[in-house]
């Protein structure tokens, strides 16, 4: 009896031993899991875009997804596809290319782009030494004819197409930075349209032209816009490529400048 008792022990524990593994596994898997949320939400990294942060991309079929500061060659390599259709500044020969995925609805975009005081105002405490990135990049390597920067429309939010609209009809009279400008500092007004055209008179235009080009259906480019994101990799906004490599989310000027510096480093 008792040499059964033994072995009947004995098998317990040999079950019991790789079912005491696996649970060990499951709780590190978890753990490790929500470990990484809160580090990225810091940043507005890999968050949904219904709470107003940038998603990290995920495979989309087709597509070649590459890491965060990792190089795209698609970034670089088409660059003319890239920018034939974006609102493009800056100087044509600048070492270094940065590309925005970007909604005008995404609370992140418009902080990214020195708007929505609030959003920057949380970001600066949850970030110490946190700075929007665009405006600095605009001064310290734009204005120099170091960097070009690329706007693109990825609708991350739902709410951007009115205040699209008006940003590329503006850009059909070459002022389409400047109405991105305006439109990311007022961006409680992106779903009014009787608000940006009032905010679309702030930027020189021939408002005849203007007033037409609003009439047009621009369904087509949305599309385009959308598909072009998703061939990049872009799953959430704002999504950025430094000379192809990807930069996901409101990072501080510092995360850009370190990739800037070391690309023009190279050129």
């Amino acid at each position: 009896m008792l040499k059964e008792n033994k072995e009947e022990s004995g098998n317990i524990s040999k079950l019991a031993t790789p079912v005491l593994i696996f649970l060990l596994l499951l709780a590190a898997f978890w753990g490790g899991s929500l470990y990484t949320k809160f580090r990225n939400s810091e940043t507005g990294q890999n968050q949904e875009p219904a709470v107003d942060l940038a998603a990290r991309p995920t495979s989309t079929p087709g597509s070649s997804q590459p890491e965060q500061g990792e190089e795209d060659s698609l970034g670089v390599q088409s660059r003319i596809k890239i920018e034939e259709s974006a609102i493009v500044k800056g100087s044509a020969e600048a070492g270094v290319v940065i590309v925005e995925f970007s909604d005008p609805s995404c609370p992140y975009c418009a902080a990214a782009a020195g708007g929505n005081q609030q959003v920057i105002e949380s970001l600066k405490s949850r970030i110490p030494g946190w700075e929007a990135p665009l405006p600095q990049i605009e001064k310290e390597y734009l204005e120099k004819g170091l960097v070009r920067l690329v706007f693109h429309y990825f609708p991350g939010h739902g709410a951007g197409m009115e205040a699209m609209k008006i940003i590329w009809c503006a850009a059909e009279q070459g002022k389409g930075w400047e109405m991105k400008k305006v439109v990311y500092a007022n961006q409680d007004e992106v779903g009014n349209k009787a608000a940006l055209q009032v905010l679309s008179q702030g930027v020189d235009l021939n408002r005849s032209e203007f007033d037409r080009c609003l009439e047009k259906d621009f369904s087509a480019k949305e599309s385009e816009e959308a598909s072009l994101g998703r061939e990049m990799g872009v799953s959430g906004t704002p999504t950025f490529f430094i000379n192809g490599q990807m930069l996901v989310g409101a990072q501080p000027y510092q995360s850009f400048k370190s990739i800037i510096d070391s690309e023009l480093e190279k050129s």
